[in-house]
C-alpha cells in the first residue's frame, strides 16, 4: 500500500525477540563458539550459567539449520555440565529459606538446563519421523538422550532445594520417551557410554514418586543411589497387560504422554481410565526388594550383605526406606481440608533454640514478652497455618527468614492466641521463588518440658563422675502409643541411662530405652520407667 513502511524480516525478527536473545555474544559459528566457551569463567558459576543460557537461547531462536544447532549445542554441552556441577554442589549445602544468592543460583541453573532441554527436545521433534532416512538417525538419538538428561537434571536441581519439579520438563520427558520408543532406541546410549534413555526416564519417575519434599538433607542422593542400583526392578507395561484388581493394591503408576506431571498412582486415582497410548510403571518387584531390605536391617543383618551402603546402619536410613516404599506403593491422600482462616504461630527450630525458648518466653502470653522476643528474633520465625490435622500442620513462612529449618528437624510452635506449645518434627518442605516456604510438621507432643538431668560421665577416669545435661521431656508422644520421650543434643545421652524428673510434685525414675530419630541438632529417645 502507498505510504506504508514494510519492516525488513531480519529487523522484525530482532524486534520480536526477547532482550536476552539480542545481547552481545559470540558469533554462532563453531570456531567462534568454541573460543568463547574456552574463555568462560567457570569459577563464577552464576555468570557462566547466565551466559551459556543466553547463547543457547540465541541458537534456538536464530539458527534454522538442525545440523548446525546440534553442533553448537554439543560444543557447549560439556562446559554447561561442569558449571552445573558447581551450582549443584552449592545448592546442596544451602538451607531453607534460601538466601538471595542461592535463589539466583537456582534460577540461572534452572534456566540453563531448561534451554538445553528445550533446545534438544525441539531438535528431536523436528527430526523425528521426517529426516531419519536422510542420515539423521544418530542426531535424533543423541538429541533425544541429551534432552532427557537435561530435563532429568533440572528436576533434580529443584528437588535439592525442595522446589517443585517443572511441568514443562515432565511434558518434554514424556514426549522424548515416546519418540525413543517409537524409534526403537530406548535402550541405546550415547556412543556406547552412559545411561540409556529408558533408565534415565525410569529413574526420574521413581525419584518423583518417592516424594523428594519428604526427604531430609542428604537423603536425596541416597534415594538416587538406591534407584540407580535397584530401579530396574520397576517395569514399564501397557494398561491391557495389568491384571484386573491389581491397581487397587498399589505400586502401579499411570503415565500419560500428554501429561505435565510424572504420573498418577492408580491406587490413589482409581477412577482414572488408562488410554491405549498410556504407560504403566509397575513398582511391585521394587517394593518387594525394599521390604526385603527393611526386614534385613530390622534383623540387624550387615548392610553389605543386603547390597546396601554402610550408612544403612543408621536409623534414619530405615525410616527413609519405609517412606520410599510408601511412595512407590500407595501414596497417602489428603484427609483434611485447607483452612480458610490462617492463624499465626511462632516457630523455633533446633535443640538449643527449643531449650532456650521453652526455658524462657514459651509459656508466657505473647503480649507480655516483647523483651524476650526481641532477644531471640534471629531464632524465632512467624508462620501461618494452612491446614491442621490431629497429627500435624502445614505452615507457610510469613516473617523471620533469618532462621534456618530443614526437613527432619525438631521444632516447637506456639499459636499467637494461646500459650500452648507443641514439639514437632518437620516432615516435608516446599520452597518457591520469592523466599516462600511451606513446611509440613508432625506433632510429637504438647507442652514439652525443659529439664536438666544428671548422667554418668562415661569418658571420665574418675569413678562415679556425673555431669548435667540439658534435655526436653515429652510426657506423652501420640505417634508412639503415648509413651514418654526425651530430646537431647547429639551424643549427650544414650540407651540404658536412668534419671529422675519431678513433675507436679511427683518424682519419677525414667530410663532411656532406644533412639527413635537423629537430626542435625538433636536426638529423640523413647523412655520407659526406671528401677525404683
Amino acid at each position: 500500500m502507498p505510504g506504508t513502511y514494510a519492516m525488513p524480516m531480519r529487523l522484525l525478527r530482532q524486534y520480536l525477540m526477547p532482550e536476552s536473545a539480542q545481547s552481545d555474544g559470540p558469533a554462532l559459528t563453531p570456531d567462534e563458539l568454541q573460543k568463547w566457551v574456552a574463555a568462560l569463567p567457570q569459577d563464577k558459576p552464576l555468570e557462566a550459567a547466565r551466559a551459556l543460557a543466553d547463547v543457547a537461547e540465541r541458537i534456538r531462536l536464530r539458527e534454522p539449520s538442525v545440523r548446525k544447532r546440534i553442533r553448537l549445542y554439543d560444543l557447549m554441552h560439556e562446559t554447561a555440565g561442569q558449571v552445573m556441577q558447581v551450582i549443584e554442589a552449592k545448592l546442596g549445602r544451602a538451607s531453607l529459606p534460601l538466601s538471595p544468592l542461592s535463589e539466583a543460583l537456582l534460577e540461572q541453573g534452572n534456566r540453563l538446563l531448561r534451554e538445553f532441554g528445550v533446545g534438544y527436545t525441539s531438535i528431536a521433534i523436528d527430526v523425528s519421523g521426517k529426516w531419519v532416512g536422510l542420515g539423521y538417525a544418530r542426531p535424533l538419538r543423541n538429541a533425544t538422550l541429551r534432552g532427557m538428561q537435561s530435563h532429568a537434571r533440572r528436576l533434580m536441581l529443584c528437588y535439592r532445594v525442595y522446589s517443585e519439579g517443572s511441568r514443562t520438563a515432565w511434558a518434554s520427558m514424556h514426549q522424548l520417551y515416546r519418540i525413543a520408543r517409537d524409534g526403537g532406541f530406548v535402550a541405546e546410549t550415547l556412543d556406547g557410554r552412559g545411561v540409556p534413555i529408558e533408565q534415565i526416564y525410569r529413574r526420574a519417575l521413581l525419584i518423583a514418586f518417592a516424594d523428594p519434599a519428604r526427604l531430609a538433607p542428604g537423603e536425596l542422593d541416597r534415594v538416587r543411589f538406591y534407584v540407580e542400583r535397584y530401579g530396574d526392578l520397576a517395569a514399564f507395561a501397557t494398561p491391557d497387560s495389568i491384571a484386573p484388581g491389581k491397581a487397587a493394591k498399589g505400586g502401579l503408576f499411570l503415565i500419560r504422554p500428554s501429561d505435565t506431571v510424572a504420573g498418577r498412582s492408580l491406587a490413589k486415582w482409581h477412577v482414572t481410565e488408562p488410554a491405549p497410548h498410556d504407560l504403566i510403571l509397575d513398582c511391585s518387584a521394587l517394593n518387594a526388594k525394599v521390604a526385603e531390605h527393611i526386614v534385613g536391617l530390622e534383623s540387624n543383618i550387615v548392610p553389605a550383605q543386603l547390597g546396601l551402603p554402610i550408612v544403612a546402619r543408621q536409623p534414619q536410613y530405615l525410616a527413609m526406606l519405609k517412606s520410599m516404599m510408601g511412595g512407590w506403593g500407595a501414596p497417602s491422600m489428603r484427609r483434611f481440608h485447607r483452612a480458610r482462616f490462617h492463624p499465626r504461630v511462632d516457630l523455633v527450630a533446633g535443640f538449643e533454640g527449643l531449650w532456650t525458648f521453652l526455658s524462657g518466653p514459651a509459656y508466657r502470653r505473647r503480649q507480655h514478652e516483647r523483651h524476650d522476643v526481641e532477644i531471640a528474633a534471629d531464632e524465632t520465625s512467624e508462620w501461618a497455618i494452612l491446614n491442621e490435622s490431629p497429627g500435624g500442620f502445614a505452615l507457610r513462612l510469613v516473617a523471620g527468614g533469618n532462621m534456618k529449618v530443614g526437613v527432619g528437624e525438631v521444632v516447637a510452635i506456639r499459636p499467637h492466641e494461646r500459650g500452648t506449645v507443641q514439639a514437632c518434627m518437620t516432615r516435608r518442605a516446599l520452597s518457591a521463588r520469592g523466599r516462600k516456604l511451606v513446611m509440613g510438621l508432625e506433632v510429637l507432643a504438647s507442652r514439652p518440658v525443659p529439664v536438666t538431668i544428671s548422667v554418668a560421665e562415661s569418658q571420665s577416669r574418675q569413678r562415679g563422675a556425673r555431669r548435667d545435661v540439658r534435655a526436653i521431656l515429652l510426657l506423652k508422644v501420640p505417634p508412639h502409643d503415648n509413651a514418654p520421650a526425651l530430646i537431647a543434643a547429639p551424643d549427650t545421652v544414650w540407651p540404658g541411662i536412668e534419671f529422675t524428673v519431678t513433675n507436679r510434685g511427683r518424682r519419677t525414675r525414667l530410663r532411656v530405652s532406644r533412639r527413635l530419630e537423629k537430626t542435625a541438632t538433636a536426638e529423640l529417645y523413647l523412655l520407659e520407667r526406671g528401677s525404683d
